[in-house]
C-alpha cells in the first residue's frame, strides 16, 4: 500500500485531502504538527509527504530539512502546500529545504490527484526495478554458485553486479575499457560478443549476451585458464 503522510495544523484541511487522496487507494497518515510528523515518520513507511508550510511548531522547511537529512527518510518526495499569495517566495525556499514540488492553496483537486499520481506511478517502476533486480541477483547466484563468475546486467545503465562477490584477485584483472566496446556494440548492433583475453598470466572469457529485452545485456566474465 502507498502511504501518504498529509502534514497540516488544519484538520479540515486534512480530512478534505485524506477523503480526496483515499479514491486513489492509498493508505493516508495524518499529522497536525512537526513533531507528530517526525513519530509517523518513525513509526511507518511512508511513500510521500503533502507539507504544509505553516505549521504551530517548526515550519514546513524547518521540517523538510530535517527530514531530508535523514538516512531512513531523505529519499521522501515532499510536496509544498503554501496560500497563493506567498507562493513565490515559499516555493523557492522549499526546493532549497529539499521539497521537489508543490500546490497552492486553496488546493484544487484535480492538480493535487494528479500530482499524486505521478508519485504513485514512480513508486511503482521503483519497485518493478527491484522485483526485476532481485530475480535476476536469485537466478544468477544459482548460476554462479561454484564458479569465479563477474556477472553484470546492463540495460541503458547497470543494473546489476556481483562484483563485490567476486575475488580481488580475478576483479582486478578484468578490462573495463574492454568490457564497455562489448556492451556498448552488443546493445547498439542487437549482437552477442565473446572474446578471450590474457592479463597477468590468467586467460578471461568475456561475454556480452543479447538477452533481447528491452535492450538488456548480460555480462559474464569468467577465469578459463
Amino acid at each position: 500500500m502507498f502511504n501518504i503522510l498529509v502534514v497540516d495544523d488544519d484538520k479540515n484541511n486534512r480530512f478534505s485531502i485524506g477523503a480526496l487522496l483515499e479514491e486513489l487507494s492509498v493508505n493516508v497518515i495524518e499529522a497536525e504538527d512537526g513533531e507528530s510528523a517526525l513519530g509517523k515518520l518513525m513509526e511507518k513507511k511512508i511513500d510521500l509527504i503533502i507539507l504544509d508550510v505553516q505549521l504551530p511548531d517548526y515550519n514546513g522547511f524547518q521540517l523538510a530539512k530535517m527530514i531530508k537529512s535523514r538516512k531512513s527518510t531523505k529519499e521522501i518526495p515532499i510536496i509544498l502546500a503554501t496560500a497563493v499569495f506567498k507562493a513565490q517566495v515559499f516555493v523557492e525556499q522549499g526546493f532549497e529545504a529539499g521539497a521537489i514540488d508543490y500546490v497552492l492553496k486553496p488546493i484544487n483537486n484535480k492538480i493535487l490527484t494528479s500530482k499524486v499520481k505521478y508519485y504513485i506511478k514512480l513508486d511503482d517502476e521503483k519497485n518493478a526495478i527491484i522485483l526485476e533486480r532481485n530475480m535476476y541477483k536469485n537466478a544468477i547466484d544459482k548460476i554462479c554458485k561454484s564458479s569465479n563468475y563477474i556477472v553484470r546486467i546492463y540495460g541503458p545503465k547497470l543494473i546489476y553486479s556481483n562484483d563485490e562477490d567476486m575475488d580481488n584477485d580475478i576483479r582486478d584483472t578484468i578490462d573495463e575499457a574492454q568490457i564497455d566496446e562489448m556492451v556498448n556494440e552488443a546493445l547498439e548492433k542487437g549482437r552477442s560478443y565473446k572474446e578471450d583475453i590474457r592479463l597477468k598470466d590468467i586467460k578471461l572469457r568475456y561475454e556480452a549476451i543479447n538477452l533481447d529485452k528491452d535492450k538488456q545485456i548480460l555480462l559474464l566474465v569468467r577465469v578459463i585458464s
